[in-house]
Formats: C-alpha cells, structure tokens, sequence
C-alpha cells in the first residue's frame, strides 16, 4: 500500500536550487532554502516510514504549457523526503516515475511503496 504525500508547492528547478561559492563550492540557494523551510512547515511530520528498497511516483502539476524537463523537479523532491524523515535516504528509491499531470489535488502528489 502507497504512502501518499501532498506538497503545497512545484519544487525549484534543479537549475534554482543551486549556486556556485568561493569557498565551499556548490550551496542552495535562498529560493531551495526557502521551498524546503516552507514545505516543513506545511506538512506534518513523518516518522521514518519506510527501510530498505522503495518505489516512487512523483506527479507535478504541470504548471503551464512551456517545454519543460519533469526530471529538473526530481531531486529538490527526493531530498525533501531525506530532509523530513520520510525516507533515511533518496538512493533508498530504486524505481521513480516522474510525469507532468493536468489535474491534481495539490501541485505535487508523490507515493511511495516498498519495492519489491
């Protein structure tokens, strides 16, 4: 049975999330930091739901009709489930589908099951 989570917001594109520092290299940025605090607080918290091996199915709603790559909304996603505890870690997902959809209940749903 699939664990499903409702996010109130698109995550940042991959492109968004990071930037370039002297110094310690690559950072987030404050629009990823910002995503990531507002989506802690929009959501409740989770206990660790799941060990070992994992599907997941990431749907976003599509946000208008430009070309754009699902996948730049994968990672910002994986790691806000690390973040809140939903998962010990995002190379627990050994099976992902992402797609756009046309109609949802909040921006993003995302399930989750073990594999297997």
């Amino acid at each position: 049975m699939a664990k499903v989570i409702l996010l109130p917001e698109l995550p940042p594109p991959l492109s968004a999330c990071y930037r370039n520092a002297n110094g310690p290299g690559r950072v987030k940025t404050s629009r990823y930091k910002a995503w990531i605090e507002a989506m802690g607080w929009a959501l409740p918290s989770f206990p660790i739901a799941f060990e070992g091996d994992l599907r997941a199915e990431y749907r976003f709603l599509r946000p208008n009709r430009r070309r754009q790559d699902v996948a730049n909304r994968e990672k910002a996603t994986s790691d806000l489930l690390t973040h809140l505890g939903v998962i010990h870690d995002d190379s627990q997902i050994v099976d992902l589908r992402l797609m756009w959809v046309d109609e949802l209940p909040a921006p993003v749903e995302i399930r989750i099951w073990k594999a297997g």
